[in-house]
């Protein structure tokens, strides 16, 4: 009896907060903040194509830096791509999760490359080919519309130098960027300090 009551009277009490939609709302807040999370949440150094949520239920472990002085201490992350399963020891901080999935997706990269044959990296090559060239291709319409402008439109020429230089500069840098990542795997140089520089000076800036 007392049971039946208190259902009831659970019931009556929620009739509000569904009329007034608030339930819902405290839904979707959660399912937001869910997603949010996940959208900060590191992305995973192996597949690259899921994200990487902590698994808190299992103990962290403790690590000791090489200088043998600091510790840190990891945790479980799990990927949340059935085909991948990663677990990796991650600190549990979003910030430095990150940043540590970042490092150790560019040491895993940079393994893959150097084993590589140069058939195995012609589909990348290929691909920062064409889109630099399309970057290029746009930095260079952008040009010919700021000449256009310049010798029959009224515009002001303040006002087509912002428009057109701004977005070409965008073009082009991000032409000079994929060129620049094509010179990298050509020669295996991925996270290399130096290879800006060599490339600015030795590489091809058109590909």
């Amino acid at each position: 009896m007392f049971k039946g009551a208190w259902k009831a009277t659970k019931y009556l009490g929620s009739m509000p907060l569904k009329i007034l939609g608030i339930t819902y709302i405290r839904r979707n807040n959660q399912i937001m903040r869910d997603q949010l999370h996940k959208l900060k949440s590191p992305i995973c150094p192996h597949c690259y194509e899921s994200v990487l949520l902590l698994d808190e239920g299992r103990n962290g472990v403790r690590r000791t830096y090489e200088d043998g002085q600091r510790t840190v201490d990891l945790y479980h992350w799990l990927c949340q791509n059935p085909d991948c399963q990663a677990d990796e020891l991650l600190p549990m901080d979003l910030d430095e999760a990150r940043e540590w999935a970042k490092q150790i997706h560019n040491d895993v990269a940079a393994k893959q490359i150097e084993t590589m044959q140069a058939d195995d990296m012609e589909p990348y090559l290929k691909t920062h080919r064409v889109f630099s060239r399309i970057m290029y291709l746009g930095a260079f319409i952008c040009l010919l519309f700021l000449f256009y402008g310049l010798a029959f439109s009224n515009t002001s020429v303040l006002k087509l130098l912002i428009i057109y230089i701004t977005i070409g500069a965008a073009f082009f840098v991000n032409g000079m960027k994929r060129s620049y990542r094509c010179w990298q795997i050509q020669n295996k140089r991925l996270f290399d300090q130096a290879a800006f520089k060599d490339w600015l000076r030795n590489g091809r800036w058109f590909v």
